[in-house]
């Protein structure tokens, strides 16, 4: 999916699971990934952006900036309509005027 970076950021968690503790931070970003459709045949109209977040690495939240153009691969472990996490990602770059994706990860 090709979308633009709104955000990103991580936040730490501490809790203990099953007599252990957890420590760690969880990564995510947030994207645009367009308008709302408008399909009078399906009965679909809308107007604003869609947005959604994914949980992602690290490396991805400090290689981009909010307003960069990635295309993300997504997996979504729980199934399709929860949280989705990144399997790849790239960024787009410009080269003389011809728009490139270079791989994050």
């Amino acid at each position: 999916m090709i979308c633009t970076v709104l955000g990103h950021g991580g936040a730490s968690y501490d809790f203990e699971k099953d007599g252990k503790q957890v420590k760690g931070t969880k990564y995510m970003i947030s994207v645009s990934c367009g308008e709302y459709p408008n399909d009078k045949e399906k009965g679909l109209s809308g107007e604003g952006e869609m947005c959604d977040k994914f949980k992602c690495d690290k490396v991805l939240t400090e290689s981009v900036s909010c307003g960069d153009v990635v295309s993300l691969d997504i997996d979504y472990p729980n199934g399709y309509g929860t949280v989705g996490r990144v399997k790849s990602a790239m960024v787009q770059v410009d080269v003389e005027g011809h728009n490139y994706f270079l791989p994050i990860y």
